[in-house]
């Protein structure tokens, strides 16, 4: 609800000569709304400064730092699991799975997030490759696993 003050000051004349009157009588309003003024620029510069920040960090984030690595194994029915602690080179942007052996191998990607989506097992078929590209350096964890009384061998190429 407008106050009474401002509705005198918008009637008769226009608002800036009344304005300056206002303000030519009582010049204390105008230091007031100035300070007011540059408390509000001063709020809006420090969002702003913040956001950048943000911003800054997520870019450094979504360039590559340029390791590629090559990492042969061999999967069996019995969960092979690469984490930060056998993996040093995890967290992951990016990795590509090439099956080199004669069964089909599962994958889990960061199964620990498996409250945020859908986990389902990717099957990756005897020669063939799976690309899981995640543009941000968040695959920490990964699972391998082969049907119950098969085995094959696979490489990973991970991009960090």
């Amino acid at each position: 609800m407008a106050s009474p003050e401002r509705r005198r000051l918008l009637d008769g004349q226009p608002a800036r000569e009344k304005l300056e009157q206002i303000i030519r009588d009582r010049p204390y309003v105008a230091q007031l709304i100035q300070t007011q003024i540059l408390y509000d620029i001063a709020g809006m510069m420090e969002d702003l400064v913040e956001s950048v920040a943000q911003l800054q960090s997520e870019f450094r984030n979504s360039r590559p730092v340029g390791m590629v690595s090559y990492i042969p194994f061999a999967v069996t029915d019995a969960e092979t699991i690469l984490k930060p602690k056998n993996q040093p080179t995890m967290p992951w942007r990016s990795m590509k799975i090439i099956n080199d052996g004669e069964d089909s191998v599962y994958v889990y990607t960061s199964p620990r997030r498996e409250g945020q989506f859908t986990l389902e097992k990717t099957p990756v078929p005897p020669g063939e490759d799976y690309v899981v590209d995640m543009r941000f350096p968040i695959i920490d964890e990964v699972v391998f696993i082969c049907d119950k009384g098969n085995s094959t061998n696979i490489r990973i190429i991970p991009v960090v």
